[in-house]
């Protein structure tokens, strides 16, 4: 396991006013949620995941391009979850088609 808010810029929990931890504990939940909604609607919920990803993808280049971030250089990781947005999304465009819709008239 890893301590995650080592790879957390700092602008964010401070904009919020709280502590890079707590901000941590919130991202979990709103994951979890994600994960439960990509479960239960499975046509709409994945456009979310890759919206998601993509503000990690931000979160990842800020701070590895911040002042004194050379130390800590997230690239690799930015680079990975790219390439999982892209499965997100392209695994959202194959549910719009193969999902059961549930607001569909029959």
């Amino acid at each position: 396991m890893t301590h995650w808010p080592k790879y957390l810029w700092v602008g964010f929990p401070h904009f919020f006013g709280v502590t890079s931890q707590r901000f941590m504990y919130g991202v979990g939940v709103i994951e979890i949620i994600a994960g439960l909604g990509v479960l239960l609607l499975p046509r709409f919920s994945p456009y979310i995941v890759a919206a998601w990803l993509g503000g990690i993808i931000t979160d990842l280049i800020i701070y590895s391009a911040a002042e004194g971030g050379h130390t800590s250089v997230y690239w690799d990781i930015a680079l990975r979850d790219f390439g999982v947005m892209l499965a997100a999304v392209a695994l959202t465009r194959l549910a719009a088609v193969y999902a059961p819709n549930p607001f569909r008239r029959r």
